[in-house]
């Protein structure tokens, strides 16, 4: 009985490693925040978690900020992003004029050869 025991738990073992090595991880937006005002442009901070496979084809990464309610949209300078685990970047929008405080509904995409993520963040603007 416990061979028995042993060889099942032997084979779950090698079978979630086998599912968890067939399963890379990829390149994803992680945590953002609105940090301040820099004259008329929001500052964001966004992390990019640059992992696995994707880390061969994300030599010209960009990051691209919609506000739908207030017609913005905006697109940061090029990066390479790391492979080994979150990288913070900066992000500068650029507004006509300041918004009503208030809360917006902002999507931002990660985007390069090959990589795609998008998030959608409510984010308090004041």
């Amino acid at each position: 009985m416990k061979k028995l025991v042993f060889g099942l738990l032997v084979c779950v073992l090698l079978l979630s490693t086998a599912v968890a090595a067939s399963h890379s991880k990829k390149a994803r937006i992680g945590d953002v925040t609105f940090d301040d005002w820099w004259h008329d442009d929001a500052v964001f901070h966004v992390n990019v978690h640059g992992l696995g496979d994707d880390a061969d084809n994300a030599d010209n990464a960009h990051i691209i900020v919609w506000i739908p309610e207030l017609n913005v949209y905006d697109i940061s300078r090029s990066f390479a992003m790391r492979d080994d685990g979150p990288d913070g970047k900066l992000v500068f929008v650029h507004f006509s004029e300041r918004p009503d405080a208030g809360w917006y509904l902002v999507r931002f995409s990660l985007t390069s050869d090959g990589v795609r993520d998008h998030k959608w963040r409510w984010v308090w603007l004041e």
